[in-house]
């Protein structure tokens, strides 16, 4: 591929990136915790209302830390990270801090499903760009004579 190609690839790529962290972002907030507001004035001890001020906190730090890494090689985005606090491992598993295993939480997916709705379009683009040089590359191959 030619420079201005590469750059046209890579910024669809980044677009496309930084498409799915606010997808992300969004599907995190839909998951949230339903009537924050109303569950701190009904929370009756100390240790409630501290656990429930910590989930508020780590979605709220989940949302903020969220984001989209790219790397390159020879000027090519060749791999996306979505990097994100641990804790978003566990809200997507259903896990919790001192939740028993015999009542286990509801799986909360917000990671997977996303993904999921947006590779064809990323798949897409990268065909798009690179269909050639696959091409190329097998027919160099086959040309050879050992």
């Amino acid at each position: 591929m030619d420079q201005q190609t590469i750059e046209q690839y890579n910024a669809e790529v980044k677009k496309w990136g930084i498409e799915l962290r606010y997808a992300l972002r969004a599907r995190i907030g839909s998951l949230g915790i339903k009537g924050k507001t109303e569950m701190l004035k009904q929370a009756r001890t100390p240790e409630a209302i501290s656990a429930l001020q910590k989930r508020i906190e780590e979605e709220g730090s989940l949302i903020k830390n969220l984001y989209a890494a790219f790397r390159q090689q020879d000027g090519e985005i060749f791999q996306i990270g979505i990097k994100f606090p641990r804790s978003g491992v566990w809200v997507q598993k259903g896990v919790a801090n001192r939740h028993p295993k015999t009542n286990p939480r509801r799986l909360k997916d917000w990671f997977n499903s996303s993904l999921d709705e947006r590779l064809p379009v990323l798949a897409d683009l990268v065909v798009k760009y690179k269909a050639d040089k696959a091409v190329n590359a097998i027919m160099a191959e086959r040309m050879k004579i050992d």
